[in-house]
Formats: C-alpha cells, structure tokens, sequence
C-alpha cells in the first residue's frame, strides 16, 4: 500500500568546501570540473560606475572622489535621485538692457519634494553647483586612518613570525639591521631568546589593549520620536550627498585561477563575457513527488533532471552516505542511465537516433522521458527512528538523504566529467 504526500523541500548542491547551497549559488569551472560557491572563488574589481549616469571612473579617479559621482546626488530624506532645476533670482537687480535675468540652480527632488534651497545649497551655475559637497579630506581622520593601518602592520608581522618562528628567527640572526651609529657599525649579536622576549612583549601589549572597555554606544532614541510628535524630519537641515559608486567584478577559480564570470565594462549592458554558473552546465533538479509504502517501510522519491545543454549527458546516480544528518539511505541501485540534449528534438536526426538508440530504461527507476527531461525514482529506507514514518500517525516527517551524481558529456570547452552531491530536505 502506497500513500502520495505532499512533497515540499528542497535540492541543495553540496560544493568541493562541504557547504550546501541552491543551483542558482554555485558556479562550474570547467578547467576544474568542479562546482564552486561564493567562498572558493576569488573577485577583481574591474570598474567603478555610477548607478545613475553610468559614467565608468578609473580607480584612482573613484578613490580621489571617495568611491561617490562628481555629478549625481540622492536625497538625504529618501535616497532617491536628486536632479538640477533652476528658477530665476528674486533676490539679484534687475537686468540691465538685453542682459537675461540672473538665474540659480539647485536640487530637487521629484518624490518627496525636497530641495537644496532648505539647506541654502545653490549656485549660478550647474557645474558650480556640481562642486558642492564635494567630499574634502579631514586630517584627523587621516590621523587615525594611518595608526590603524600600522597598527594592522604590526599585527600581521605578529602573525607571519609566530606561525614560522624558525625562518624568521635565523633571518634576524643574520641580518645587519642599520643602527644609530651606521649600517656597518658593530652591534651585539640576536639571540634566540631576545627575539622571544620581543614576540611575548609585542603579544602582551596586544592582549592588554583588547581587554581594555569599550564605550557603550548611545542607542537612545531621538525625542521627536519619543515625545509622541514626528514634528519636521531631522534630514530637512542636512546637505544633499553624492551617489556612492558601484563596481563591477570579475570572478576567478580560487584553484586554477581561470575567469568564472565576467561582465561587461559598460554598465549599460547585462551580457557577460563568461558566464560559468552551475545553473547552465549541469542538470537541474526539481521534486516531484513522495509516497510511502507502508508493507515495505520505504519511501518511494520522484525527481525530475532536466538537461539545459544542446548535448546529451550520461548519468551514474549512487548513494552518498557522507550526508550530515541523513535519515534514509537509497534501498535500490539506480542504474547508469543518460538524458538527451536540447539539439536531440530535431527531426532529421530521427534515423541516426534509431541507428544508435541507447538500450531500454529499467522501469523500477525510470519513469518517464519527455525531451531533456527525465523522471526518476528513487526506493529509500529510513535509517533512524526520527526518518521513519511509522514513529507517529498523522506527522509530518522530515527525509534528508543524499545522491552523488557522476555526470559526462561533451561540450565546446572539452570533455566534462564533474562529480557531486544532491542533498535532499523533504517534510512529507
């Protein structure tokens, strides 16, 4: 006896780091033969560009403007996109004979009618208006940028000798560091111990500035909230701000160092250059359905492959006990099987696909062709008490088990072979 449940769950693709993630994370790199995810692989900025004139910046030019537009500005009350308006100056004499009246130019905003004029920002011209706010370094910010940045130094130094104290430990020996008296002036020899005396000195200093307080931060709330009455919004006084950049990035195999993804440098296109995402090289996953047969004890899975590329693949399915957390194992093999490509429709190939037609699929795991799709069915039994459906009648269980899916088929970039790991989350 056989009982269809509602199948709700999902397909998680176990990456080469042993973390899990949906098809639509991960990429394929096809030198490697793996799939990867956000964390095995590296990024390169390769331009900056403003989001809303797409003007591209160079990186010293994006780092000279404090990564923001030269040109563009966002409300500093609703983010939106500030633009240039200009109206006459009633405040400015009267023009003289055909000379035109004096104008000024400020910002405005089209959603929540803010303008510049609150905040007494305006101009006679636009691109005096455009050097408004123009972002200025401070020296005490400076100041502290530059003790943060050596004391990171120094750290890392920390770091480099206490994880190879040997190397640099006969490096000082040898070495004839300049003194105050002169690079050849002759100085007592290093030894072992002092330079372990300085590692534990420069560790304590570490140590007692991180056991120094904290300042609790201020998270009281402004009184025109806490008083009841919203009263007029504290960013009406503030000066409009500059568009803060965007970048776009390439992506590289932290293994073989190859190009994974990469965009086009005109923000206005959405074509890539490369695009080796999982999603279109290897075959998706979707559940269809979970029944229980109760003479057996055995869950009874279907899933659909489907094949996105124009070659057809060929498929070994086996079980991966490896799965944290499993709690049913397959109960049958599944047996080597293929799925046809997206090209294998066209109907003059029909005689050739006769001529070379793969053998008869096996019914008790095959359960339906139609194009680049298969169906597939998949015979589990419970490995644990909690995974067994007869613990409790009328609850929802949850079946986690995993499939490592060995799949090979041709493309334009060689011969492919990856291997990997499907885990299943089923509440059925």
């Amino acid at each position: 006896m056989s009982e269809t449940k509602p199948c709700n769950g999902q397909v998680l693709f176990r990456c080469e780091c042993s973390r899990s993630f949906p098809m639509d994370e991960l990429y394929y790199c096809y030198n490697c033969q793996k799939l990867e995810c956000r964390f095995c692989i590296t990024e390169e900025i390769d331009s900056y560009y403003c989001p809303n004139c797409l003007d591209i910046l160079a990186s010293a030019e994006a780092q000279q403007n404090f990564n923001s537009c030269k040109k563009c500005f966002v409300c500093p009350h609703c983010d939106a996109a500030l633009i240039y308006s200009v109206k006459s100056d009633e405040n400015a004499p009267p023009p003289e004979g055909d000379q035109p009246q004096a104008e000024i130019y400020f910002l405005s905003c089209g959603f929540c009618r803010w303008n510049s004029l609150m905040t007494n920002t305006k101009s006679s011209s636009a691109s005096g208006l455009a050097a408004v706010g123009d972002p200025v370094s401070d020296p005490a910010f400076d100041k502290a940028m530059e003790a943060v940045q050596a004391e990171a130094k120094e750290v890392a130094a920390l770091r480099d000798l206490r994880a190879r104290p040997h190397a640099h430990k006969r490096r000082l020996l040898f070495n004839n560091n300049k003194t105050e008296a002169g690079a050849n002036a002759p100085r007592a020899p290093v030894t072992i111990q002092d330079i372990d005396d300085t590692l534990d000195a420069k560790a304590a200093a570490l140590t007692l500035q991180a056991q120094k307080p904290a300042t609790t931060p201020d998270y009281t709330l402004p009184s025109y909230i806490t008083s009841g009455a919203l009263g007029p919004s504290p960013f009406v006084s503030h000066p409009p701000r500059h568009r803060s950049l965007l970048t776009r990035r390439s992506k590289h195999c932290r293994s073989c160092d190859k190009l994974v993804v990469r965009p086009d440098l005109n923000p206005s296109k959405i074509e890539f250059k490369r695009l080796h995402i999982a999603i279109l090289a290897l075959p998706r996953v979707k559940l269809s359905s979970a029944s229980f047969i109760s003479s057996s004890n055995t869950y009874e899975v279907q899933f659909v492959l489907v094949n996105p590329i124009r070659s057809s693949m060929s498929l070994e399915l086996r079980d991966a006990p490896e799965t944290a957390a499993a709690t049913a194992t397959l109960a049958s093999t599944i047996p080597n099987t293929y799925i046809a490509g997206i090209a294998d429709d066209d109907p003059d190939d029909d005689e050739d696909e006769k001529k070379n037609a793969p053998p008869a699929d096996d019914p008790t795991s095959i359960v339906a062709r139609t194009g680049n799709k298969l169906l597939l069915r998949a015979t589990l039994k419970p490995t644990t008490q909690e995974g067994s459906p007869t613990t409790s009648e009328g609850a929802k269980h949850t079946l986690r088990f995993g499939i490592q899916v060995n799949v090979k088929y041709q493309s334009a970039l060689g011969d492919q072979a990856p291997k990997y790991v499907l885990e299943f989350d089923i509440e059925i």
